[in-house]
C-alpha cells in the first residue's frame, strides 16, 4: 500500500505502539484504504492489546476476503 499513513501505522506498529496504530489503521479501513493488510493489522493490534474478541473478527474477514493465500493462512493460526 503507498498511502504514507499506511506506513506511519506499520512504523507505530514495530515501535510496539499497538493502540495508537490501531488508531491509525482502524482510520485508513474507514476513509478509504480497507484492504487485506489494513484489517490484518487490526487484528494484530487487537492481539497485542489482549482482545481476542477484536482480534478474531479482523483475522475472520481476512480468511474470507483477502485473495493472499499466505495472508489467509496467518490469520487461521
Amino acid at each position: 500500500m503507498k498511502n504514507p499513513l499506511f506506513g506511519e501505522a506499520t512504523q507505530a506498529f514495530r515501535d510496539g505502539k499497538y493502540a495508537s496504530a490501531l488508531t491509525q489503521f482502524e482510520n485508513l479501513d474507514k476513509n478509504g484504504s480497507c484492504c487485506d493488510m489494513v484489517h490484518y493489522y487490526i487484528a494484530q493490534c487487537y492481539h497485542h492489546l489482549n482482545q481476542i474478541k477484536g482480534a478474531q473478527m479482523h483475522y475472520q474477514w481476512v480468511t474470507m476476503y483477502s485473495q493472499d493465500s499466505q495472508l489467509r493462512n496467518y490469520s487461521q493460526q
